[in-house]
């Protein structure tokens, strides 16, 4: 069978990211995303395809996957565990309390727990209804406030269980399509549309952000394709990025990335995967299913992985 190659955009990212490897090698640094076993297995070829020894990974995000994988980096190889249970950073790698995975972690012999959502497509009384791919769709997306509501409870419960969890990670989706209401006509993608979706005394993101309130571990955000609004090729139908920044930090005290320390020699770091070419409407290289993180973020997320080094922290990028 002939050896795998990866395609040449990725391959042209070899040498970058050898690059920040070196700068940045200490702690091993990890990897937490939801991933399909399949996006996995591709992610081992990758890496074996790029390099003898493991590069800053390259990570394949799948947002309705149901398996949670740490990606161990730094030599000697790294090492891929999956698990459908919590993840607990601690001093593995072996099994945590109730089944958990535990990813090489801080100096102490203590755990830290995190809880990590994705994809809770809240609605408000602007979403269309029917709008979606099929009837299970329709029918699932109107039940998204009652399933959020059922799973602050047990996150709630969770605070009654040593370790208790210190961070609540929300890896996308938080809303469904709730920026759309800006290509009306009424509305508009700009400085004024986005101020009438402010001034609506009811919307997606109001909904969302009131039933997190009631959530008491501190939160983390990440985007994901249902938070902005791109047409490539036609910026007048796209929303700027920077708007759409807006709304979170409005709705979610958010930034566009941001990166939190946990636990004893722990640290998380949420990424932007549309602020690269890849989410430029006026960019050639615009394809709103391609990840981009563009050369500003990359600079913060080299200083902070420095600052880890440091501080002698273990990392978790999501």
């Amino acid at each position: 069978m002939p050896r795998w190659k990866p395609p040449r955009w990725i391959r042209a990212l070899a040498p970058q990211a050898r690059k920040l490897q070196a700068a940045t090698l200490g702690p091993p640094v990890c990897g937490l995303t939801a991933v399909s076993r399949a996006a996995a297995a591709a992610g081992r070829r990758l890496q074996a395809s790029m390099a003898e020894r493991p590069v800053l990974s390259v990570v394949i995000f799948v947002a309705l996957a149901v398996s949670v994988t740490v990606i161990a980096h730094g030599p000697p190889p790294g090492r891929l565990l999956t698990s459908s249970a919590p993840l607990e950073l601690g001093d593995g790698p072996q099994s945590g309390a109730g089944g958990g995975r535990r990813c090489a972690g801080g100096d102490g012999a203590s755990t830290t727990r995190v809880v990590l959502l994705s994809d809770t497509h809240m609605i408000g009384p602007e979403y269309n209804l029917g709008h979606e791919g099929g009837i299970l769709d329709n029918e699932s997306i109107i039940k998204t406030q009652q399933r959020m509501r059922a799973a602050i409870e047990q996150l709630e419960a969770l605070m009654e269980v040593e370790p208790q969890p210190e961070l609540a990670i929300f890896a996308g989706d938080v809303v469904h399509n709730g920026l759309d209401i800006l290509t009306l006509p009424r509305f508009g993608l700009n400085e004024s549309g986005l101020q009438r979706l402010f001034a609506m005394p009811v919307n997606g993101y109001s909904i969302a952000a009131g039933l997190l309130s009631g959530l008491t571990l501190p939160k983390l955000y990440t985007w994901g394709n249902h938070d902005n609004v791109l047409a490539c090729g036609d910026p007048a139908a796209s929303l700027p990025r920077g708007l759409a920044a807006r709304a979170y930090m409005r709705y979610f005290g958010a930034p566009a990335y941001d990166w939190r320390s946990v636990g004893s020699g722990w640290a998380v770091g949420a990424l932007n995967s549309m602020y690269g070419d890849s989410y430029d409407p006026a960019s050639p290289r615009c394809w709103d299913r391609l990840s981009s993180y563009g050369e500003r973020q990359l600079r913060w997320l080299a200083a902070r992985l420095r600052g880890a080094r440091a501080a002698r922290q273990h990392v978790v990028l999501v």
